[in-house]
């Protein structure tokens, strides 16, 4: 009996010891060697991307940052036969894999919805990130990826679809007969032709002529002012255009209140004009760049703040028209009904335009993302005033 409780002792020690002195293949320690406590290191596969054609110069795809960065460089020289070397084709089919029209593809919705956290990236073929973050950052959810630990899926960002999230992630796989490598995963190049489909460029952008569209992929900025002003100039032409109809409008058709309606006619044309750039740009048009994408949010502030010139000059209008017959019958004698009338619109109207310009400024601090709270109470505030008024 002694002897049977001795040999199992030994065993269990024997296997402890070969456990940790040689680990099963496919694991990985912090530092980047085939060992780990328990973090798989990558994804075995047979293959590979059976099929694309060789490259004289392969793009270095050992870590996670050198697979993007060879998305992006590749793609901002044109060379989308180098850029796809970045995804996986493993869940599509072999006879529909288009991988240049697909690199192209994903690089559109790449620079314009994704946005992309480098220290989330790191340059390690481990994928671990520095353990040396704020407190702030670690009190954040990242999931396993404070403690230095490899990993083998990183998510980048994810994309709003109408059927959900699609997540954008790098993953490492290793060939049967190769090298570890990452790569863009399968599931988020099945997704690719769905992303561009609703972020994609709009009609117009095909119309464009070919150096100004490469200058827009290759994110150029002289080419992104050039298309900005090129589009700008008419919409403020148009603006002006439709500010002076407005003015000799109004002037005929409200004779009585001229001065007043007057005043609408450049809200309104201006407005005309920032509503048509944004439109004719961000809709029917939709280029890529980091300038043009960075104007949406500027643009769309200035459509708020418009429309609420608009509203507040509206406001002056209708109470100029309330208080037309009382302020006629204002004087010494005047009865106390029309003094009491012509009071309480005047207060309401000063309450109105309160509301009006808060609910714009707080419009405008959330559109600019500009400590979303702050907004919202700010609103809010507006809010009880103009109810106590």
């Amino acid at each position: 009996m002694v002897v049977i409780v001795g040999l199992a002792l030994a065993v269990t020690m024997i296997t402890s010891v070969m456990t940790i002195v040689l680990p099963p293949v496919g694991w990985a320690a912090q530092d980047g060697h085939e060992k780990s406590e328990s973090v798989p290191l990558y994804y075995e596969v047979e293959s590979l991307n059976e099929g694309l054609p060789e490259l004289n110069d392969p793009p270095d795809l050992t870590t996670p940052r050198a697979t993007l960065v060879n998305m992006i460089r590749a793609s901002q020289a044109g060379d989308f036969e180098r850029a796809a070397r970045s995804l996986n084709f493993a869940e599509i089919p072999d006879n529909e894999r288009q991988p240049a029209r697909l690199a192209r593809r994903f690089y559109y919705v790449l620079t314009q919805q994704i946005e992309i956290d480098f220290r989330n990236v790191p340059d390690r073929p481990s994928g671990a990130l520095d353990q040396k973050l704020s407190e702030e950052e670690k009190n954040q959810d990242h999931a396993g990826k404070i403690d230095g630990r490899p990993r083998r899926s990183i998510l980048v960002d994810d994309v709003a679809m109408s059927f959900g999230n699609v997540e954008v992630r790098l993953e490492r796989f290793k060939p049967h007969n190769g090298d570890p490598i990452w790569l863009f995963s399968p599931r988020t190049v099945t997704k690719i032709d769905a992303m561009y489909e609703r972020y994609g460029p709009g009609p117009l952008f095909t119309y464009l002529p070919d150096p100004v569209k490469q200058g827009l992929l290759q994110d150029s900025s002289g080419w992104q002012y050039v298309l900005l002003l090129g589009l700008a100039a008419p919409a403020v032409l148009i603006g002006w255009l439709v500010k002076k109809a407005l003015h000799r409008f109004f002037r005929w058709k409200f004779p009585q209140q001229e001065q007043e309606a007057v005043r609408l006619a450049s809200p309104l044309g201006w407005s005309t004009a920032v509503v048509l750039f944004t439109v004719v740009t961000y809709v029917f048009v939709a280029a890529p760049g980091t300038i043009v994408h960075g104007l949406y949010i500027v643009a769309t502030a200035l459509i708020v703040a418009y429309g609420t010139w608009v509203g507040v000059r509206l406001i002056d209008l209708w109470v100029f028209m309330m208080t037309k017959k009382d302020r006629a019958h204002m004087g010494p004698y005047e009865a106390e009904e029309a003094r009491l009338r012509f009071t309480s619109i005047t207060v309401g109207r000063y309450a109105l335009v309160f509301l009006a310009i808060a609910i714009g400024l707080g419009l405008i601090l959330y559109e600019l993302h500009v400590i979303e709270n702050l907004s919202l109470s700010f609103l809010a505030s507006a809010g009880v005033a103009s109810a106590v008024l």
